[in-house]
């Protein structure tokens, strides 16, 4: 589906029936309305209209931010730090800094 048309106005030119659909319903059209006239709302504040979100994306009228996008694929993973690293530091701060070597 491609994104909806906006005229010289700044109106909504709707030709997909599945997007004149989706505003029928009063409150996407409020939502959408929203969004437009105030700019980005974070997931947060529009939690109660997650729904009505969802819908709008599926058209094409509102898109989520690429924070949320990369939050939604991004896989966690814990960072540990090895006996070898440990080592590799101390070496190179015996390296480049050998006053701390006598310190110790």
């Amino acid at each position: 589906m491609s994104a909806p048309r906006v005229n010289a106005v700044g109106d909504i030119v709707l030709t997909d029936p599945q997007a004149m659909r989706a505003l029928a319903e009063p409150s996407r059209l409020a939502l959408l309305d929203g969004l437009r006239r105030e700019g980005p709302a974070t997931a947060a504040k529009l939690s109660a209209e997650a729904g009505e979100l969802a819908e709008l994306e599926r058209c094409g009228f509102v898109e989520r931010s690429f924070s949320d996008r990369y939050r939604q694929i991004a896989r966690p993973f814990d960072w540990t730090f090895t006996r070898t690293d440990l080592d590799r530091l101390l070496t190179r701060i015996d390296t480049h800094e050998p006053e701390l070597r006598l310190a110790a």
